[in-house]
């Protein structure tokens, strides 16, 4: 092999591993957004001690219910790959977790209720710019919809009709992509 070509193919290995490690730092950086932590950052040091102490407390408390809801998501998986399919039990498991998961939500606004009450008006509008994207990091595509439309139209018809069969509302199911096949 010729010098040149030596030199050719180290400065190309070299490149190589200079590119991966750039693509790795972007993709360490996108996947370490922390919304909340930007947000805070914006705050004043009150604010954020505030929303860091409000967090905390908040965490603590949380973690019975997130372990309510992580058995109930395992119990909805094993319902799902039994030899025999339960479809009472599943229905009831997957209600619980519904109503887990909507306790959730309205901690969260309680919370931010709280917070708002305590901050001053520049770091309630910094609370703000991010309660509108949502903790998320606003980055989510969701089609121009809101996630969880399906589960709210499913909670306005069971409001307005308790006893009924939900099953002419859960035919329609939420919207499915396009290109997919209409349901049967």
């Amino acid at each position: 092999m010729s010098k040149s070509l030596k030199i050719i193919f180290t400065l190309s290995i070299i490149l190589n591993v200079l590119l991966l490690g750039v693509i790795a730092g972007h993709t360490y950086k996108k996947w370490n957004d922390d919304p909340i932590e930007q947000a805070m950052d914006e705050m004043s040091p009150e604010g954020r001690n505030i929303v860091a102490r409000k967090i905390q407390a908040a965490f603590r408390e949380g973690r019975d219910e997130m372990r309510s809801m992580r058995q109930s998501k395992k119990q909805l998986q094993s319902l799902l790959t039994a030899e025999e399919f339960d479809a009472s039990a599943f229905e009831e498991e997957a209600l619980k977790l519904h109503e887990l998961i909507k306790e959730k939500g309205f901690k969260r606004i309680e919370i931010t209720k709280e917070l708002a009450q305590e901050l001053s008006l520049e770091d309630r509008k910094v609370l703000a710019k991010r309660f509108s994207k949502g903790f998320h990091g606003g980055k989510r595509s969701h089609g121009g919809k809101k996630p969880h439309e399906f589960l709210e139209k499913l909670e306005k018809y069971e409001n307005d009709n308790p006893a009924d069969d939900r099953s002419d509302l859960l035919k329609d199911g939420p919207e499915l992509p396009e290109g997919m096949p209409p349901q049967p």
